[in-house]
């Protein structure tokens, strides 16, 4: 995950700190989707929920459904 660059790392660490006893889980759910979509959408997709205060892989994964430059339309 830490390819990815820096906001990878702020990103785990706001999932570590907002769910201390199942951060393992969403860690392992980014891993497999960084595998499937590579670093540069994951870092694009995590700075996208960063920014709009999401610190969940789910809601990571319905980002990464979306063409390139339509993150707006995706609500939580």
């Amino acid at each position: 995950m830490l390819e990815i660059g820096p906001i990878a790392e702020t990103f785990l660490t706001e999932i570590v700190h907002a769910r201390p006893d199942a951060w393992a889980a969403e860690v392992r759910q980014l891993f497999a989707l960084l595998q499937d979509h590579g670093p540069e959408r994951m870092a694009g997709v995590l700075r996208e929920a960063a920014e709009r205060g999401w610190h969940d892989a789910g809601l990571v994964a319905t980002l990464l459904t979306k063409p390139w430059g339509t993150f707006e339309e995706v609500h939580a």
